[in-house]
């Protein structure tokens, strides 16, 4: 997939910066007609997102695409909707460079082997609540695209995106497209944003003139047919009969092909032009020219100059490879590991509604809260409720969560039927909030890995307060 460069805010296709020598041929050229981008409220999501445009009903057809710009692997689901039918649909792991094959980079946003998977509770105060209302599509501006409550839109320059999913449209009443995209396990959204393109087609003459022409082809094309008589022998084999559906679908595919190669190079032109103009008044802007400005911009591109001539004559040491070569012989590596990692179903859709949480008190001076997810288990969509993930630095220096006294004796518990075959049930413990003892009701949770078995958490005396050991799966 190609790699796409262009900038924020762009509203339609520079022309040429100068005149074709010679006379015009005519043809059709894209148009950059709207380009926004958005992004995710929240850092670990997996959505779903949508983002609706108004199609133009553009006479020589329109493209609508997903963008994205991400400085790590995301794993994304994506559908686009024409009028509410789905044309189109797209599953992988891409990165900055577009499909890339292995795992995501989302190790933030999912739990590991030492926390509580805690696939739902009974009651308490970690109750997880009622769902989230989805987000609700609202009209914008009409020149803008609407989009859910989950996503924002970005003002910033950016400077690098990939292609998602795209759809053509010509000769086909549409009123609206609806790009929709989600993933099975939350990404890790810091820094990535989603773009919405909506491109053109014009022809480079007037209408009358394109039309006058597209007849003059027709008419010519006809005359050239009448032209080639062929004699045919009596005894002569019949020749091979070509299939006129098979022969239109050929075509099809070489103009959309020549269709999604001018459209790139359009998006290219147009934002090399604008960034050129935006780097040459900004000398100091280190997202131009990187950091030191200019001046440390043409040291590099010296040093730059060096390592080419010596990978020139030293093609097989790997610190030349190319990414693309890399990105081969991490493919090759990791080829047995992905095939081994690979879950046995996946989805068909997006996960369900986010949950609403209620975060229990902290459980350590330097602890971090893991948001809730849905996790995809038995073929079926399972909560995995959020968690504090307390440092093994804090248990060692015993800057755990202190009470001062004991805690009351454990409720009794009544396990539920287990959500899903594989499901534990660790019964719940008392915690103290700063001013009173809450409970912490029991839960079903996943073992996180085999042969391992769940510590409970314990209280116990240090001096006139209690300090607190947190749980934790252990190797049996």
């Amino acid at each position: 997939m190609s790699r796409w460069f262009v900038l924020l805010l762009v509203a339609c296709g520079g022309s040429p910066p100068h005149p074709p020598a010679g006379p015009v041929v005519p043809a059709l050229q894209p148009s950059v007609a709207g380009l926004q981008w958005y992004r995710a409220l929240s850092t670990c999501a997996q959505g779903p997102y949508e983002v609706t445009l108004d199609a133009s009903h553009a006479r020589y057809g329109e493209d609508f695409e997903l963008q994205l710009h991400t400085p790590r692997k995301l794993a994304l689901d994506a559908v686009i909707l024409v009028d509410g039918t789905e044309v189109d649909r797209t599953h992988g792991v891409f990165d900055a460079r577009g499909s890339a094959g292995g795992k995501p980079d989302n190790a933030k946003c999912i739990a590991d082997a030492h926390e509580r998977l805690v696939l739902g509770r009974t009651g308490g105060t970690a109750t997880p609540g009622t769902p989230a209302t989805p987000g609700t599509l609202v009209p914008n501006d009409p020149a803008r695209p609407s989009t859910t409550a989950q996503l924002q839109l970005e003002t910033g320059l950016v400077t690098d995106s990939t292609s998602i999913i795209h759809v053509h449209l010509r000769d086909k009443p549409a009123r609206t497209i609806t790009i929709r995209f989600w993933s099975v396990e939350p990404n890790d959204l810091a820094g990535v944003l989603f773009g919405a393109a909506h491109v053109v087609w014009r022809p480079n003459v007037s209408d009358a003139d394109y039309e006058a022409y597209l007849v003059r082809e027709q008419q010519r094309a006809e005359a050239e047919a009448r032209a080639r008589v062929v004699v045919v022998r009596a005894d002569a084999p019949p020749p091979p009969r070509v299939d006129p559906e098979a022969e239109a679908a050929r075509r099809r595919a070489l103009e959309e092909e020549a269709r999604r190669r001018q459209i790139q190079a359009a998006l290219e032109a147009e934002r090399a032009r604008l960034h050129e103009i935006y780097c040459n008044a900004h000398h100091d802007d280190t997202d131009c020219w990187g950091a030191g400005g200019y001046r440390m911009h043409a040291a590099l591109d010296l040093k730059a100059a060096e390592r080419t001539r010596y990978c020139a004559a030293h093609a097989e040491d790997a610190r030349c490879w190319t990414d693309d070569e890399w990105h081969r012989h991490r493919e090759a590596w990791g080829h047995r590991v992905d095939l081994a990692l690979a879950p046995p179903k996946q989805p068909d859709g997006p996960p369900p509604a986010r949950l609403a949480e209620m975060q229990p008190p902290k459980l350590s001076v330097h602890a971090e809260w893991r948001p809730g997810y849905w996790q995809w288990t038995e073929s079926t969509w399972v909560w995995l409720a959020g968690q504090w993930r307390v440092p093994e630095a804090d248990i060692v220096a015993e800057q755990t969560a202190t009470a001062p006294a004991p805690p009351p004796p454990p409720q009794v518990e009544t396990a539920p039927a287990a959500p899903v075959r594989t499901a534990v049930w660790v019964a719940g413990y008392w915690m103290w909030n700063g001013t009173s003892w809450v409970w912490l009701a029991g839960s079903y949770q996943l073992r996180p890995e085999p042969r391992v078995e769940w510590r409970a958490p314990v209280w116990r005396a240090k001096g006139s307060v209690q300090i607190l050991i947190p749980g934790q799966w252990v190797r049996r």
